[in-house]
């Protein structure tokens, strides 16, 4: 029986990947970044900055220069948003009212920092459907390593068993998998892979069908 949710952030709840994908590779020109900037982004996508700092120097050469990219790369995409506005994914809103009648606990878990994701939520009516928030900084481990799911499962008291992750990154999923929980993706700007579909519970093409999803595995008649 399902009696959460764990939501990512970025290109889950808020459809915000996009604009992170191309500031990535804007800050990658102008940082005349030799690598492949596309493929790293399918590798490191999900991760914390720890995680993604790790990546960088381990592939790139521990006097990689990281830090500039990272932070062209947050001008960017504050300077985009700030422009474009903050959406959310479609379905986002219609599924956390839908889980909030059924009596389903809702957590963010998400690899950005606290701060980034506060300011973000407070632009957009789905604050108060969330009964947890765990950020990047506040662990140890990052995706795909599981310790945020299992970390917001314990915040909201249920395991991680009765808990269903909804993840777009391909890290975010083996987080959710490897935790143990009810695992979802729904495709953003990374495809539903063979490897990754093996690893789901269920694929979906919006937010707004795992209620119905969630209603079938609880066995809940409307």
């Amino acid at each position: 029986m399902i009696k959460a949710v764990l939501f990512d952030m970025d290109g889950t709840l808020l459809d915000t990947e996009k604009v992170y994908y191309r500031c990535w590779r804007r800050a990658a020109r102008e940082t005349d970044f030799r690598g492949d900037i596309d493929a790293d982004l399918l590798a490191f996508s999900g991760m914390n900055l720890q995680g993604c700092t790790a990546y960088f120097k381990g592939k790139y050469g521990a006097d990689y220069d990281y830090d500039t990219m990272r932070a062209l790369r947050d001008a960017y995409v504050d300077e985009a948003l700030g422009l474009e506005g903050i959406r959310l994914s479609p379905g986002a809103l219609e599924c956390l009212e839908a889980l909030r009648s059924m009596g389903i606990l809702c957590a963010l878990a998400t690899s950005s920092p606290r701060p980034r994701a506060e300011r973000y939520l407070q632009t957009l009516p789905i604050r108060p459907y969330l009964d947890a928030i765990i950020t990047g900084e506040e662990v140890v481990h990052g995706k795909p390593h599981p310790e945020i799911f299992l970390r917001a499962a314990e915040k909201l008291g249920v395991s991680i068993g009765s808990c269903a992750v909804a993840e777009d990154s391909h890290n975010g999923v083996k987080a959710g998998y490897a935790a143990g929980a009810y695992t979802v993706m729904i495709p953003d700007m990374q495809p539903c892979t063979e490897d990754v579909e093996r690893l789901l519970w269920r694929r979906l093409g919006s937010l707004s069908e795992l209620p119905a999803c969630i209603r079938e595995e609880n066995h809940i008649v409307r």
